[in-house]
């Protein structure tokens, strides 16, 4: 077990019995919604509070054996998904660089608050298979085959 992600897992539980929640502007099947968002990392992750809370503890229960899980991403401010999915407009016309695939504004999981991508190295490091094996146990659940770092909550 790595010492880095058992002190990782502690953080992270200490910061979760540490940290409160915020109102923020989601949106659900492009109805704009107020969300109640909690922070799911120190760099400010956020998801909405009981996807967090979920997130948190199997954060925990990774990092207890061995495994650190590491956002990416988290929730998605409407200008954030629109800049996201412009990229990705312009990459499908031929006219961007690659780009990931992205929801139209309003209507992904992420601005719902539900959505995570953790690093997952493609599908080929510890966290991946340790999600592979593990998220169903707390809600989560890979929804995008072709993204092995984007997990959703649906509790």
């Amino acid at each position: 077990m790595s010492e880095v992600a058992v002190l990782a897992g502690v953080a992270a539980l200490l910061f979760a019995a540490r940290s409160s929640t915020a109102l923020g502007a989601g949106y659900v099947g492009g109805v704009k919604v107020g969300l109640q968002l909690r922070a799911i990392n120190i760099a400010g992750h956020q998801l909405r509070d009981d996807a967090a809370r979920a997130f948190l503890s199997m954060m925990v229960a990774a990092a207890l054996e061995g495994v650190a899980l590491q956002v990416n991403s988290a929730f998605r401010t409407n200008e954030q998904q629109q800049a996201l999915y412009d990229a990705w407009v312009a990459f499908q016309a031929g006219t961007g660089p690659k780009a990931n695939l992205a929801a139209k504004p309003g209507f992904g999981p992420h601005q719902a608050g539900t959505a995570v991508d953790v690093e997952s190295d493609n599908g080929r490091n510890a966290a991946f298979h340790w999600l592979t094996a593990n998220a169903a146990r707390f809600k989560f659940k890979r929804t995008v085959p072709s993204e092995p770092w984007h997990w959703e909550y649906f509790g």
